[in-house]
């Protein structure tokens, strides 16, 4: 969507800003795998036991490799969202629905009720649910990062929402 904006925002001559959290970046003692491929997903969590994914809504397609592969390897899934699944997710495996923010007592409630040995998720940066990383971090467990896809410049772009608004005020003159 972003890409689009920015597109048509150029075609119409029309100003075009964006806000975006500054991207998590690994800490020490931090396991990360990066990937920008949902497809090579399944085989980079060969032999993971646990699996928290907290990557949002995920396809039907992706959602059925990963679950073939559980069903094969013995593995079990932690779905966490704010939303049900598009999708039948099996009993066996387990859906969580939830909102952050999370802090990090709960979040390594979590990791540890469940044996959480891997982590997906998307680099979205923000405070909001970055705790799951430090819970990760603490348990020693993989995380398998999403990297944010490359994206054509707005014409401003924010990292602070203070700044934002106050240009934004300032562009509408209030």
């Amino acid at each position: 969507m972003s890409r689009t904006a920015v597109e048509v925002c150029a075609e119409l001559d029309l100003p075009c800003w964006r806000f975006h959290r500054p991207a998590w970046q690994p800490q020490p003692g931090d396991h990360w795998q990066s990937f920008t491929d949902w497809q090579v997903l399944p085989g980079l969590l060969a032999g993971k036991r646990n699996i928290l994914l907290t990557a949002g809504q995920l396809t039907e397609d992706i959602s059925a490799q990963l679950l073939a592969q559980a069903k094969a390897e013995g593995q079990r899934l932690i779905l966490r969202t704010a939303a049900p699944p598009r999708f039948s997710w099996p009993d066996d495996q387990i859906w969580i629905k939830a909102i952050g923010p999370f802090d990090l007592a709960a979040e390594a409630a979590l990791f540890d009720q469940y044996q959480i040995d891997a982590l997906v998720t998307k680099n979205s940066g923000g405070d909001a649910t970055v705790a799951k990383l430090a819970a990760a971090r603490n348990c020693g467990a993989e995380v398998f990062m999403l990297q944010r896809p490359d994206m054509p410049a707005a014409r401003q772009e924010f990292s602070n929402i203070a700044d934002c608004v106050t240009a934004l005020r300032s562009y509408l003159a209030i």
